[in-house]
C-alpha cells in the first residue's frame, strides 16, 4: 500500500470583520511549501456551513486566500472557530475573538494575533504604524493651570487595539488614545 501524504497546510489569517459592510470577509491558508499545493476535495467549515475546496483553490507561493463571494462562508463578528478538514481527518483550526472593524486575526510568530495591518494573499508580518498627534485644544505653554487636548491618530491601519500612555511633567498620566 502506498503510504498517504498530507501537506502540512494552516489557516493563518481570517477578516471577520471589514470596514463597513461584511461583504468582504476572507479567510486565509498557508504551507510552507512554496511549490503548488494542490488540496480539492477538503472542507473549510464555519459553525454548520462548510466550503468545499475545488482544484481551482490552489496555493501559490504557499498562500491561498479564499474571500466569502468565493465560499459563501459568514464569519461571525462575535468571534468563532475556522476548521480545516481533509475527509473526516481534521488537519488546523483558528479560534478568533471578537475585533474591531478591518482588525484581522492570524498567526504571527508561532502564535495567534489581532493583527492592526490584514495581510490578504501575503506572508504575515509585523508592519510598524505610523502615528501622528496632534494638539485639539488648548496651549502648550502657560503659567498656572493650562488644559491641553491631544489626539493620536492613525496614519495607516488601525489603532482600535492601540494603548496609548501620556505621561505630563507634572506627574499626571493618561491612558486614553484622546486624553
Amino acid at each position: 500500500t502506498a503510504a498517504v501524504v498530507i501537506p502540512s497546510i494552516r489557516i493563518s489569517e481570517v477578516l471577520a470583520n471589514p470596514k463597513g459592510k461584511d461583504d468582504l470577509e476572507w479567510i486565509e491558508l498557508i504551507s510552507e511549501d512554496p511549490n503548488p499545493v494542490f488540496i480539492s476535495g477538503w472542507t473549510l467549515r464555519v459553525g454548520k456551513k462548510e466550503y468545499e475546496l475545488t482544484q481551482d483553490d490552489v496555493l501559490t507561493n504557499g498562500l491561498l486566500l479564499l474571500d466569502k463571494e468565493k465560499t459563501k462562508l459568514s464569519l461571525r463578528n462575535a468571534g468563532d472557530i475556522v476548521e480545516l478538514w481533509s475527509g473526516s481527518l481534521l488537519i488546523d483550526e483558528l479560534e478568533y475573538p471578537e475585533t474591531d472593524e478591518d482588525i484581522s486575526y492570524g498567526i504571527l510568530y508561532g502564535t495567534t494575533y489581532p493583527l492592526c495591518f490584514p495581510t490578504p494573499g501575503k506572508m504575515n508580518t509585523k508592519i510598524d504604524q505610523h502615528v501622528a498627534i496632534s494638539v485639539q485644544s488648548g496651549f502648550t505653554k502657560g503659567e498656572g493651570k493650562v488644559a491641553l487636548n491631544l489626539q493620536a491618530k492613525a496614519l495607516d491601519g488601525s489603532l482600535n487595539i492601540v494603548t496609548c500612555e501620556w505621561q505630563y511633567s507634572d506627574g499626571y498620566t493618561n491612558y486614553s488614545c484622546n486624553p
